[in-house]
């Protein structure tokens, strides 16, 4: 044969042979099967589908999913998420802990202020849908009922509203302390002033006082306000919410005002008066109780206030 030929040939080979090669790898790649994957719902608003959808999701709206903030949430339930497991392809179970307003009777007079265990099953039935078994008390009792995620429509009202509620809650310097006849401590670090004032401060003082954001620490007590109340030009006191002890961190709920209320967290009171531009009086109750006399703080060196602001920067 013709070596010019028998090149030619082999070229042309090694070609189709790529080509088959490139054209088998692409089909492989198109198709693979999604239900392989791990499944997870859009967050958002869902439904029971029906003609009515829209209408239905913006005056229902029967279940909530945001595994995003590891939360999901239904008509009077709602349940954080304490683990998520994917148990078959497009199926996740999650294991939640659940608070629930509607518990009967017979769960025992304390029952609406119980947290409780359940166990959530979703599995997709395509893009917009799934079905959904959730525990009564710890049992599936009942069919799994199917979903539909609400129109786009829904979904930006619902994110919109959602926002506003986050906005509202966050903390604000009260309008009165804006005021300019108003004393109102500078935010930082103070230490009880005398020989060792400096040796304090640099130890993180004696108390920390961030009304910008709200916070009021001492040691490892940190307390939230939650309301102000002037007693003069250059007075007030700050109601708070506080750790009640040292690292205990909030194990349940309890309704107050129709609000959870984590147990661990006791309502403290702090007194704060102006004493000059650097120093003020403070006195803080313990365990709801004013215990001592309380006495003055001074504000300390710009040093220590910058060490401070980088170390609560980095947290």
């Amino acid at each position: 044969m013709n070596p010019q030929r028998c090149s030619q040939a082999t070229a042309h080979v090694a070609v189709a042979l790529a080509l088959l090669s490139f054209t088998a790898s692409a089909f492989a790649q198109g198709s693979a099967n999604p239900s392989t994957e791990k499944w997870r719902p859009v967050d958002g608003f869902y439904e029971s589908p029906g003609k009515n959808l829209d209408s239905a999701c913006r005056k229902y709206g029967v279940l909530t999913i945001e595994l995003a903030e590891n939360s999901v949430s239904g008509f009077e339930w709602d349940c954080a998420i304490d683990k998520i497991t994917y148990t078959a392809p497009g199926t996740i179970k999650l294991n939640m802990t659940c608070h629930d307003i509607n518990m009967p009777a017979s769960a025992g007079p304390d029952s609406s202020e119980r947290l409780f265990k359940e166990v959530m099953l979703l599995k997709r039935i395509n893009e917009k849908s799934m079905s959904v078994s959730k525990t009564i008390n710890g049992k599936f009792k009942g069919p799994a009922w199917q979903v539909a995620f609400c129109p786009a429509g829904v979904q930006q009202a619902y994110a919109a509203a959602k926002v506003e509620r986050e906005e509202a809650r966050k903390y604000k310097v009260p309008e009165q302390l804006t005021k300019p006849e108003l004393w109102r401590p500078r935010d930082g670090v103070y230490a009880s002033p005398g020989a060792d004032f400096n040796d304090r401060c640099t130890k993180s003082g004696d108390v920390v006082i961030g009304l910008t954001d709200g916070s009021v620490s001492s040691g490892q007590m940190e307390c939230k306000a939650a309301e102000i109340t002037i007693t003069g030009i250059a007075s007030f006191w700050i109601g708070m919410t506080c750790n009640r002890a040292p690292g205990m961190q909030p194990t349940t709920l309890k309704k107050k005002n129709g609000e959870a209320t984590p147990e661990g967290q006791a309502t403290e009171i702090i007194r704060l008066r102006k004493i000059d531009d650097n120093t003020l009086f403070l006195q803080k109750t313990q365990h709801n109780e004013f215990k001592d006399d309380g006495g003055p703080v001074a504000y300390c060196p710009e040093e220590v206030q910058r060490t401070y602001a980088a170390r609560k920067e980095k947290k």
